[in-house]
């Protein structure tokens, strides 16, 4: 019989989808990241812009990705559908 599985949706619209102890596994990971951004700052007139970094920790309150169960059969739908074509 096969595992059970879980669709992963992370921030900016990534979606995977993994065992779901992997899955589990993956949003206590993700929890105890901290947050990284880089940002470009345009430079005004002659000055030239800039990137800074920048490395804190993530707000609790942040909706960061969500998890949800599968059922198997529509996993196995899924698959043998593949990726979809484009458009």
């Amino acid at each position: 019989m096969s595992k059970e599985k879980m669709v992963i949706s992370l921030a900016y619209g990534s979606t995977y989808v993994l065992d779901t102890e992997d899955a589990v596994l993956m949003l206590q990971l993700m929890a105890r990241a901290e947050k990284w951004e880089e940002k470009y700052h345009a430079g005004e007139g002659d000055a030239k812009g800039y990137h800074s970094y920048h490395c804190y920790a993530q707000d609790p309150s942040d909706n960061n990705g969500s998890a949800r169960v599968i059922a198997n059969t529509a996993y196995q739908v899924a698959k043998m559908a593949g990726k979809p074509e484009e458009r």
